[in-house]
């Protein structure tokens, strides 16, 4: 069964990577669509990661790398659409070069895989 969802709900970064999404066991996930806001009036640069169960963050597993987002602006993160994220604990990790100045939204669907 596919269930579609709101993966990341408009969460604003933090200036250290946290995770802001993990794969259920027995669910695959792919990403749909991606992007982030900043509202604030000086530019910021996202960086995200899918994380291997086990793994840590880190340029082996971003996906995107310090893509700044002028003031005001939302930026589509093209790069993240279709990636399947496996069951069992890939997660969605993330920072900003500023706290709380980038809104970070992901949809997808999750795939029950047996």
């Amino acid at each position: 069964m596919i269930v579609e969802k709101v993966l990341v709900e408009s969460a604003q970064l933090t200036n250290a990577v946290a995770i802001y999404y993990t794969t259920s066991n027995k669910v695959t996930t792919v990403i749909t669509q991606a992007t982030v806001c900043n509202a604030t009036s000086g530019a910021a640069t996202a960086t995200i990661y899918l994380t291997p169960p086990g793994a840590s963050p880190g340029a082996g597993n971003a996906i995107i790398w310090q893509q700044s987002v002028a003031a005001g602006k939302t930026a589509d993160l093209y790069p993240m659409v279709n990636h399947v994220l496996v069951s069992g604990g890939t997660a969605i990790q993330a920072l900003a070069s500023a706290g709380a100045s980038l809104t970070l939204r992901i949809s997808g669907y999750e795939r029950a895989v047996t």
